[in-house]
Order: C-alpha cells, then sequence, then structure tokens
C-alpha cells in the first residue's frame, strides 16, 4: 500500500508544482479572488499542498519508529516546499509581479502545516497497515 500511496503522492506533486508555477506567473489569473485570505491564503494553500505531497513521496511507512524515521523526509518536503516559494518569489519581478515578504511567510507556514498534516497520514496509514498485518 505505502508504494501505491507514494506513485500517486509522486504525480500529484508534480501537477500541484505545474500549477503553482503557472498561478505564480500568469497575469490575468485571480484565483485569490476565490480563495479565503486573498493572495496570502493562495500562497498558504499552494504550499500546503505541495509539502503534503513531497512528504508522502519521501516518507517511510515503517511499523516502528515512524517519527524518528520521518524526519529527514519532513525537514526534506519543508525545505524543498520552501526553496520552491523562495525561487518563484525571486523570479516574479521578471513577470511583472513583486516579490514580497509576506507571500515568503505565507509560503513557509505552508509548507510546515503541509508538513504536519503530512505525517498525520503517514500515521494513518501505519496504523492501518499494522492492523492488516496482525490479521
Amino acid at each position: 500500500m505505502s508504494r501505491i500511496v507514494r506513485i500517486i503522492g509522486f504525480v500529484l506533486s508534480l501537477i500541484c508544482m505545474a500549477a503553482i508555477v503557472y498561478l505564480s506567473f500568469a497575469s490575468k489569473v485571480l484565483i485569490t479572488n476565490y480563495v479565503i485570505g486573498g493572495d496570502k491564503g493562495g500562497h498558504f494553500l499552494a504550499y500546503t499542498a505541495l509539502s503534503f505531497l513531497f512528504l508522502i513521496c519521501f516518507a517511510v511507512y515503517s511499523r516502528k519508529r515512524i517519527i524518528i524515521n520521518n524526519l529527514m523526509p519532513m525537514l526534506g518536503a519543508f525545505a524543498l516546499s520552501f526553496i520552491c516559494a523562495y525561487c518563484i518569489e525571486l523570479i516574479q519581478p521578471y513577470f511583472r509581479r513583486a516579490f514580497e515578504m509576506a507571500d515568503l511567510l505565507a509560503g513557509a507556514l505552508g509548507s510546515l502545516c503541509g508538513v504536519v498534516l503530512g505525517l498525520l497520514c503517514v500515521l494513518l496509514v501505519c496504523t492501518i497497515e499494522r492492523r492488516r498485518a496482525s490479521r
């Protein structure tokens, strides 16, 4: 089951990354009108989803020491998501968009939230596998 979850997470993370890049550089798309919190809420949700999917890809689905085994994947998922947010913010001025530190902060908070949600899902998957194995 964990292999299927990783593959699905990988494919969805590529789709999520493509959507974030497109929406970050498109000048006529105003998706933030439909998101609570406007632009900052959009950044928060986008990077929550991205770091969640990254963690699902990198997570260690073991039955023992789940949190200890997933410290590096959690750090990696957060770092990749934050680096994506930072790079997009650096490149945006070339596309008639502004670099905003508040957007970067919203992306960092979203990345952290996505890692926490991802860890909860990893714990859920491991619990399901443990119960399935005990039957």
